[in-house]
C-alpha cells in the first residue's frame, strides 16, 4: 500500500498569478507521483482540499479561515488514516502547537518547511500601519513559542545552509520549479539593445531602485546603448519605482506592466535578454537568495543580475553578474560588458538552451524534493488513526 501524505500549505491555492502557489502545486505533484498525497490550503477565504483529480471547497463563512484549515486537516488525516505530514510554515501560536500535537499523537511524521530563514527581519514596509502592528504582535508570539516546535516537528526543511533551526535538525534543499511546465523563451532579435526583466510581487528587498538609478547614471554619463527594463508585477513599493522613473525621465527605458497572467508574462519573457534577481536581500538580513523566481529565470534560459549569492549557485555562476551587496547604484556598463561577452562566444539561442539545461540539473522540483521523498520512505510511518 502506498504511503499516505498530507501537504498542509499556508497559501492561497486559487491565486494563479502567485509563484509561491505554483511552487506548492509543483511540490504536491512530486508528492503525488510517489505517495497517495492530499493537499489542503486556502481558496480565497475558503478552504480547498485536493486529492488526485478531486477538489473540494469548504466554506468558512463566520469562522476564522486558519482555524478551519487546521480542523479540516485533522479531519482529512483521520478519515484517510494519514500519518505523514508536510507543512509550509505557519506563524506559531498556541493553537498551531495544539494542532501539531494532535497530528503527532497519531504517530505522525512531521516536516516543517521554512522557505526564508531567518524570517524575523523580513521587511514589512509594504503593510499599512494597522497591518504592521498586527504583524509585529504575531512575530513576537512566534518568537516566544517557536522553540516548542521541537516537541512535534521531526525535521525542518530549509533552503538556508544551516544544520539546525530552533533546536531541530534540518533537511537542506532548495526552491524548485517544474521546468517542463515553463515554456522555453522565444529569442527576440532587437539588434544591440539589451532588455532586462524582473517578475515579482514588489517588495523593498527586490531593490530595483538600484537598477533604475544605475540606468540614469548610464545615460547621464553618455551611454548610447538602448537599455530597456521590463518590470512585471504589483506591490505597494511599485509606486516608488514609478515615481523614480518619472523624476528621472526614463519612461522609454523602464516599462511597468503590473500583474499579468502566466501567458502574458511568457510573452514579456520573450523580449528579455537578462533577468534581474532581488538586489537587496541585505535589506532583510538574508545572506543568500533563495527565491522561486530565480529558478524560473534559469528555466527560461536567461542569464541573471544578482547581488547576494544564490543558493543554487553558492560559489558563483558564469552566467550571473554580481553587483555589490550594498545600496550602490548598479553599473550598467558592466552589465553590458557581461552580456556582450556571453553572446560573443555563442548565439543567443545556444546560450538560452545551455542555461535551461542547467535548470533541469540544479533546480527542477523532482531534484529538489528527492531528499524529502527519501526521508519519508525511510521513516515509513505506521497508520494508527483508526
Amino acid at each position: 500500500m502506498r504511503m499516505k501524505l498530507l501537504y498542509i500549505a499556508n497559501v492561497d491555492l486559487g491565486d494563479k498569478r502567485s509563484g509561491i502557489t505554483r511552487k506548492v502545486f509543483s511540490q504536491y505533484n512530486v508528492f503525488a507521483a510517489n505517495f497517495d498525497a492530499f493537499l489542503i490550503g486556502y481558496d480565497g477565504r475558503n478552504i480547498r482540499i485536493i486529492h488526485g483529480q478531486e477538489s473540494n471547497n469548504i466554506n468558512t463563512e463566520g469562522r476564522k479561515p486558519s482555524a478551519v484549515l487546521r480542523e479540516e486537516a485533522l479531519n482529512t488525516s483521520k478519515s484517510n488514516e494519514i500519518n505523514a505530514f508536510y507543512i509550509r510554515r505557519m506563524e506559531v501560536t498556541i493553537s498551531v502547537l495544539s494542532f501539531l500535537k494532535r497530528l503527532k499523537d497519531k504517530n505522525g511524521v512531521l516536516l516543517w518547511e521554512i522557505p526564508t530563514y531567518p524570517y524575523d527581519f523580513e521587511n514589512k514596509s509594504f503593510l499599512n500601519p494597522v497591518q504592521k502592528v498586527r504583524a509585529k504582535l504575531r512575530l513576537r508570539m512566534d518568537s516566544i513559542l517557536r522553540n516548542n516546535l521541537k516537541k512535534y516537528v521531526d525535521h525542518i526543511v530549509t533552503f538556508s545552509h544551516v544544520d539546525d533551526i530552533f533546536g531541530i535538525k534540518t533537511i537542506v534543499t532548495g526552491n524548485g520549479v517544474d521546468v517542463d511546465q515553463i515554456r522555453p523563451r522565444k529569442i527576440a532579435d532587437h539588434g544591440d539593445e539589451i532588455h532586462m526583466i524582473a517578475v515579482a510581487v514588489m517588495r523593498p528587498w527586490h531593490a530595483y531602485d538600484r537598477l533604475i538609478k544605475g540606468i540614469k547614471d548610464y545615460y547621464d554619463q553618455g551611454g548610447t546603448r538602448n537599455i530597456i527594463f521590463h518590470v512585471v508585477g504589483d506591490g505597494s513599493i511599485l509606486t516608488d519605482y514609478k515615481n523614480l522613473v518619472e523624476s528621472y525621465k526614463l519612461s522609454t527605458h523602464v516599462i511597468f506592466y503590473g500583474a499579468r497572467t502566466k501567458d502574458e508574462i511568457d510573452e514579456i519573457y520573450d523580449k528579455a535578454d537578462i533577468a534581474v534577481e532581488s538586489l537587496g536581500w541585505h535589506r532583510s538580513k538574508v545572506p543568500m537568495g533563495t527565491s522561486i523566481k530565480t529558478r524560473e529565470y534559469v528555466a527560461k534560459g536567461l542569464p541573471i543580475i544578482a547581488s547576494s549569492p544564490m543558493d543554487i549557485f553558492p560559489e558563483g555562476w558564469e552566467y550571473a553578474y554580481y553587483a555589490p551587496i550594498d545600496e550602490s547604484n548598479i553599473n550598467i556598463q558592466e552589465i553590458i560588458d557581461f552580456y556582450d561577452h556571453l553572446i560573443s562566444k555563442k548565439s543567443k539561442e545556444a546560450l538560452a538552451d545551455e542555461i535551461r539545461e542547467i535548470a533541469y540539473k540544479r533546480c527542477d522540483m523532482k531534484i529538489m524534493m528527492q531528499q524529502i521523498i527519501d526521508y519519508y520512505n525511510d521513516t515509513q510511518p505506521t497508520n494508527n488513526n483508526k
